[in-house]
């Protein structure tokens, strides 16, 4: 009687592993997961204006001096004035920039506008500013020019680590070329002095 009672129990166990099998398999081939992912985000940061902010002439700022460089193009400064010229390359990644000074003290500072217009916050890596010929150029940016160079570069208004915020945020790095006014020795011809500012951003954490 005992060995009876037990092969019924094997038997109604065996017959509830069965049913929960056939119930998992049916939940199984009903449990359907559907799911689409994309990816929306957009990396855009660009130079995308130059205008000039100051132009000293003589040791007396210029209040008339107006010029912007955008969509690829060229502007120069009335011939009045010393000569200046800026553009942007195609890719929006560098600005180049000429000057003719013609008496020391004289001076151009350009506002160069930097665009974020992706959906991701920017964070300014390297600030690369380089003279077009080292020979004659050089670049002054908290340190000394070279002793036989009368025009030299610097910049403001941006360092590295900076964030330019997304979709719209703007950052600006003022750029200048000086004639030293402690020159004594006044060259014989204008001095043209170009150099070029690229601005490497990466992706803010």
């Amino acid at each position: 009687m005992e060995a009876k009672h037990k092969n019924m129990l094997i038997v109604a166990l065996l017959a509830l592993v069965m049913i929960m099998a056939v119930g998992y398999a049916a939940f199984a081939q009903n449990l359907n997961i559907n799911s689409t992912s994309e990816v929306s985000s957009k990396w855009e940061v660009k130079i995308t204006n130059i205008a000039v902010k100051k132009v000293m002439v003589g040791g007396v700022e210029q209040d008339d001096i107006t010029g912007t460089a955008s969509n690829k193009t060229t502007f120069a400064v009335d011939e009045d004035f010393p000569s200046t010229s800026a553009t942007i390359n195609e890719a929006g990644t560098m600005a180049r920039f000429s000057s003719e000074l013609r008496s020391p003290g004289d001076s151009i500072t350009y506002d160069v506008t930097i665009t974020n217009s992706g959906t991701l916050n920017a964070k300014v890596g390297d600030i690369q500013f380089e003279e077009a010929n080292a020979t004659t150029h050089c670049i002054k940016n908290g340190t000394t020019c070279l002793e036989d160079d009368p025009i030299y570069y610097g910049f403001t208004g941006l360092a590295q680590n900076d964030v330019i915020t997304a979709n719209g945020g703007t950052a600006h790095v003022y750029v200048t070329v000086t004639y030293d006014e402690n020159v004594t020795s006044q060259p014989e011809a204008n001095i043209e002095k170009d150099a070029t500012l690229r601005v490497d951003c990466v992706q803010a954490q």
